[in-house]
């Protein structure tokens, strides 16, 4: 697998109440972090030397850092051997390793071994903890969630530590929005949890308001909703609809000004992107949140805004704010934030836009190989040189790959298959050009 470098800005910002320079919200973050729910203490910071398995870039010594697709310390010059976890979609830092889709059986429990027993390895799941967990409503006279209740520190929190990756003001607790949001919840909690949005009329000079908008996020667990999930409702929930990032394209028009929040169609088609712009609305500047529960395995999630967004024909958030949220960490694992001109399709100048330069990181097969003198090709199949297939069409930050073609655009001669982007580093392998398959 070749690397090849790119540049990557990072982006930082800070200043109100329940931001990410609070201790609360810096506990939350660090709580919700995938490494805090992972009993891998066993596995020493800097323990591990060149391709040995990892899960985690502080496992990693020295310059090297956890391959999302491998899963072992690499660099840029690094030559590794299988087995390796194969991940697709890459499995970054920032992700829970039990929920990664990776090829090899052995990942994760039986990955990283610990460092003091290489015998046992390192447990990724559920940590098994000694202290309950509990929650109880922190509301004021008229049943309104306050904002040092738990759960509406972790909606501030996320919501400003997510704002702020774009340059955007934090957003502040309002009871009488936090009032709301507990009504309407209860009312949803009579339809069983179905989502369905209050009637717009309804929001309409409301808490001092010209417009409240709304989001909701509905949950299920068969083991039912204990009082952690309770606790956490509004950092999850926020997160949810953050992650609508991987489909949004941000408008454009051709004089270089802002279009509408939705003048651009999805990157992935997975449907609409309207809570996240909702959380990332510039002039929005106070929120309430609440939950409610239907039977013992549901709950609902309504947060209101003030002011609200998704006006038509207006942009969520400024030119320059999008170029901050393109270039931040958060949209890092999203590809950055693309944008496209007069409704048209993406012009795929997301952060990783840059032309490609390579360095050499290569995967190879240990071993001879079992293919003897039977030539590749044939079966539809473009093999790599490290002996996995390219899946055509592959997307890529700068469109759809669907032939070793592709880099050639940016000038090389060698034939690519694009892999996955980390830290600013495009990863590809070389197609086997001794495979028809891949001509």
């Amino acid at each position: 697998m070749k690397c090849l470098l790119l540049l990557m800005c990072v982006v930082a910002a800070g200043g109100a109440l329940y931001d990410n320079a609070n201790k609360v919200c810096k506990d939350l973050l660090a709580e919700h972090s995938p490494a805090a729910e992972a009993n891998d203490d066993c596995v020493a910071d800097n323990s591990k030397d060149t391709c040995d398995n990892c899960m985690y870039s502080k496992n990693c010594a020295g310059d090297k850092f956890c391959c999302p697709y491998l899963k072992k310390c690499v660099n840029s010059t690094d030559r590794c051997y299988f087995p390796i976890a194969n991940c697709n979609p890459v499995c970054y830092d920032s992700n829970d390793p039990t929920s990664c889709s990776c090829s090899e059986s052995d990942f994760p429990n039986k990955w990283v071994k610990c460092t003091n027993d290489p015998s046992t390895y390192a447990y990724y799941g559920e940590k098994k903890s000694s202290v309950q967990v509990s929650y109880s409503r922190n509301e004021n006279s008229v049943g309104a969630l306050k904002e040092t209740d738990d759960m509406a520190e972790g909606a501030l929190c996320n919501h400003n530590i997510l704002r702020a990756a774009a340059g955007l003001s934090p957003v502040q607790w309002n009871e009488c929005l936090a009032k709301f949001a507990k009504d309407y919840a209860e009312e949803l909690q009579a339809k069983n949890c179905e989502l369905e949005h209050s009637d717009g009329s309804r929001r309409v000079k409301l808490c001092g308001f010209n417009y409240v908008g709304e989001n909701l996020y509905n949950f299920s667990i068969s083991s039912g909703i204990d009082d952690k999930t309770k606790k956490d409702a509004g950092w999850i929930a926020t997160q949810a609809w953050w992650d609508e990032l991987a489909d949004y394209v941000y408008a454009m028009n051709t004089d270089g000004s802002p279009g509408g929040f939705d003048e651009c169609g999805t990157r992935n088609e997975h449907g609409p992107i309207g809570h996240l712009t909702q959380v990332m609305w510039s002039t929005t500047t106070h929120i309430g949140c609440d939950q409610a529960l239907c039977g013992n395995n549901a709950h609902v999630v309504v947060c209101v805004y003030g002011e609200g967004g998704n006006y038509e024909n207006t942009p969520a958030f400024s030119l320059e704010a999008r170029n901050l949220l393109n270039a931040s960490p958060e949209a890092a694992p999203h590809g950055g934030l693309p944008t496209c001109t007069d409704g048209g399709p993406s012009n795929n100048d997301g952060i990783y836009t840059t032309t490609p330069q390579p360095t050499t990181t290569t995967t190879t097969t240990s071993g001879e190989s079992t293919t003897g003198d039977i030539p590749p090709g044939g079966d539809g199949k473009c093999m790599l040189k490290g002996g996995q297939e390219c899946k055509f069409p592959v997307k890529t930050p700068w469109g759809d790959q669907t032939d070793c073609n592709f880099f050639n655009q940016f000038g090389y001669s060698t034939k690519y298959c694009y892999q996955f982007v980390y830290n600013g580093l495009v990863y590809v392998d070389e197609c086997d050009l001794s495979d028809p398959d891949c001509a």
